[in-house]
């Protein structure tokens, strides 16, 4: 019997949120702002809810999840006689970290590859921010807009997004006149259409801001 209100996963391999019962690639901090809960709260209330399509369909194969920019370990091998010997990299001990391990365990393969790609970027922008809320208001304190972006330096204003890759892309209410608003405003905006970047087309793009 499932324990919550709404099945986990839909036919089709989507995630229905637990709060409102409507069906998304993953669960983003966009959608669960209109139901004034953070991603944290979510978590607390279901912690047995994915956040990520991802845990239904690649699992569901018996098949590992790769996360983007993941590094696989290098494996050596020779003939010895008539059979072939394989030579893996050995596993190094290590003195385990235990906070570490809590966010390795904690992340999916979505939110490994933003940390990865955040920590790229830090190299270039200081000041850089994930998820970070770009709002304008007039004068009497009614909104213009208001965004989620994928990464954004506020000091510099420049706005970089992920189109096909992370989620505050995949809600269906984005506004197609965002990045005109922002570039209206002051805004840089660099966008990455890659499905899975590699770190040599951040730093092309980058360079050609």
């Amino acid at each position: 019997m499932n324990e919550y209100e709404f099945p986990m996963f839909t036919d089709d391999g989507k995630i229905n949120c637990q709060l409102c019962g409507k069906p998304f690639l993953v669960i983003s901090p966009k959608h669960l702002l209109s139901h004034a809960v953070t991603h944290a709260e979510y978590k607390l209330r279901f912690p047995n809810a994915p956040l990520s399509s991802s845990h239904h369909g690649n699992r569901s194969r018996g098949g590992k999840i790769k996360g983007i920019f993941e590094e696989e370990k290098p494996v050596v091998s020779e003939m010895i006689g008539d059979e072939k010997v394989i030579y893996e990299e050995p596993e190094v001990e290590a003195e385990i970290d235990l906070q570490k391990v809590i966010e390795t365990h904690s992340r999916d393969p979505i939110q490994d590859a933003r940390h990865r790609i955040f920590d790229h970027l830090r190299m270039y922008f200081t000041n850089i921010k994930m998820d970070y809320v770009i709002r304008e208001d007039w004068p009497d304190g009614r909104t213009i807009f208001e965004f989620i972006t994928d990464f954004a330096d506020p000091v510099l204003k420049i706005n970089i997004q992920f189109p096909r890759v992370f989620w505050h892309n995949i809600d269906q209410h984005i506004d197609l006149n965002r990045d005109a608003k922002l570039e209206e405003h002051g805004w840089k905006v660099l966008i990455i259409k890659e499905v899975s970047p590699s770190f040599n087309s951040i730093d092309s793009a980058i360079k050609n801001i």
